[in-house]
């Protein structure tokens, strides 16, 4: 007994009276411990669900704030700056009738239109078809047949619709004064805008329709009648929305002549039958065209179907106090 108390001993094992003593004031130590972790625990639980809280309300006005501006949102791509042949710095027509309108219609948290300034028509046709985000693209009539014609984007003419006129445009063909009609232009120069623009676009159709084939070179607006009354071109091709004016222009310049347009059912299949009136210039026979909002043809079941809906019903309604407004293209509209 002797030799195990005093190998217990040995191992500084501490008698039961003096164990039971420390430990008395151990557990009361730990005690006061464990009040103070548990007060800290609870104030650093509350400073948590407080931030969590606040997080979340702001969280929540953010999710508010976002769907209250996009509601009704839609994507226009316009068909650039530069397409409607302005310079530098200017604004297209068809630009600065969008912007009339989205002025007219917008309405925060009903109906948010948002203009994107697009490549071409083209571009814009291959972008309506694959681009996300995309709900209108503005383009010219004949933009289906002339991607018909080319055997380019064959789902368009299936897939797309144009819902909206914005400004009728009307083909302008000058030519020099020895050449007596469009069907005389086989293979001879004529001037137009380069490539992929509207002007080029146009040209090709409408020749294509006709069956002549003449040899397209690239000029804009002025450019186009000084190539012509140079000679460095036998005709030119021009679109415009104020024709008499630049009808009467022509008709003023010796060298000049405008070209009648024949009309026939293929032509009719395109574009629209033109008499225009200028003063001081003979009667011209041509064709029109529109520049005009498309849209994919979503089925009524998808979401984006709503927001479209929305715009057009707005838009539609828009238009008599835009024409009837203050002097502005919408003017022009019948």
């Amino acid at each position: 007994m002797n030799e195990l108390s005093g190998g217990l001993n040995r191992w500084n094992v501490v008698p039961r009276h003096a164990l039971c003593g420390r430990s008395a004031h151990k557990v009361g130590a730990h005690a006061n411990d464990r009040s103070q972790h548990h007060w800290l625990l609870a104030v650093v639980g509350s400073v948590l669900l407080t931030s969590l809280l606040f997080f979340d309300l702001a969280h929540a006005q953010d999710r508010r704030t976002a769907n209250f501006v996009n509601a009704g949102r839609v994507n226009i791509q316009t068909n650039g700056l530069l397409a409607d042949g302005v310079t530098v710095g200017s604004v297209s027509p068809s630009m600065r009738l969008i912007t009339q309108l989205i002025r007219e219609i917008d309405e925060p948290g009903k109906i948010r239109v948002l203009p994107i300034v697009g490549y071409g028509q083209e571009e814009n046709i291959r972008d309506l078809l694959h681009l996300r985000g995309v709900e209108f693209s503005v383009v010219n009539s004949d933009i289906l047949a002339h991607l018909e014609q080319e055997g380019r984007l064959p789902k368009a003419k299936e897939k797309l619709r144009m819902v909206m006129p914005l400004i009728q445009k009307a083909v302008i063909v000058v030519a020099s004064k020895d050449v007596g009609s469009i069907e005389a232009l086989g293979g001879k120069s004529v001037a137009t805008g380069g490539a992929g623009s509207q002007e080029r676009i146009t040209a090709r159709t409408l020749f294509n329709v006709l069956g002549v084939a003449p040899t397209f070179t690239t000029g804009t607006g002025e450019s186009v009648l000084t190539a012509v009354e140079q000679g460095a071109s036998s005709a030119g091709v021009l679109l415009t929305h104020e024709p008499e004016e630049l009808i009467r222009r022509i008709a003023e310049n010796p060298d000049l002549k405008i070209l009648d347009v024949p009309w026939s059912e293929k032509v009719g299949a395109v574009y629209d039958k033109a008499i225009i009136s200028a003063v001081g210039a003979p009667q011209l026979q041509t064709v029109t065209l529109d520049t005009v909002l498309a849209i994919y043809n979503w089925q009524t079941s998808n979401s984006r179907f709503r927001n479209v809906s929305n715009f057009l019903r707005r838009a539609v309604s828009a238009v008599p106090d835009l024409i009837a407004g203050p002097p502005s293209l919408w003017n022009r509209i019948d």
